[in-house]
């Protein structure tokens, strides 16, 4: 499920673009995503490496699935600025990232609300409702790409919170 949000993200969000990339789910204390560029390489061709992607699940626990496709795109947006940008360094989310997840319908935010900075270490992001974003996640939803797993722990990191609910509901 994974790799088709990320296939269709990639061709509606990314005009098809982005490499692609090796989606692994990761139990990392305090990150709910992360992209690391050239994660692995062809046993064979090291010349040939590939992208990934990690989703922490417990952080997702009893969230509905656009938050997690949140991360999926906020990390896309890391991977596009990785290939077609200027990246800045470890962790720091800059002008041009910021303006890249505007673009995918995604507002950075560093308290994840409305006029929180754009730019940071740690940064959140919120839906924009007139974006492309939204409009991809209820498609998918159409084509029945859901998350139909979660972690077995009821510790997550992510507070459900009540826009959140709201817009699951809305789609």
């Amino acid at each position: 499920m994974f790799e088709q949000a990320y296939t269709y993200f990639n061709e509606k969000l990314f005009g098809s673009e982005l490499p692609g990339v090796l989606i692994t789910l990761q139990r990392k204390t305090h990150n709910v995503g992360m992209y690391r560029q050239g994660s692995f390489k062809n046993r064979h061709s090291h010349l040939e490496q590939v992208d990934e992607i990690a989703i922490n699940p417990d952080a997702y626990v009893n969230l509905p699935d656009i938050e997690i496709w949140q991360a999926l795109v906020h990390e896309m947006c890391h991977q596009w600025q990785f290939h077609f940008g200027k990246p800045s360094r470890k962790s720091y989310h800059n002008k041009e990232w910021a303006k890249k997840m505007e673009e995918v319908g995604l507002i950075p935010s560093s308290t994840g609300k409305p006029a929180g900075s754009k730019v940071g270490q740690t940064m959140y992001d919120y839906v924009d409702q007139e974006g492309s974003f939204i409009e991809c996640v209820r498609e998918l939803r159409k084509l029945g790409v859901v998350v139909q797993l979660e972690s077995s722990t009821e510790d997550g990191q992510v507070s459900r919170s009540a826009e959140a609910l709201e817009q699951e509901v809305a789609l």
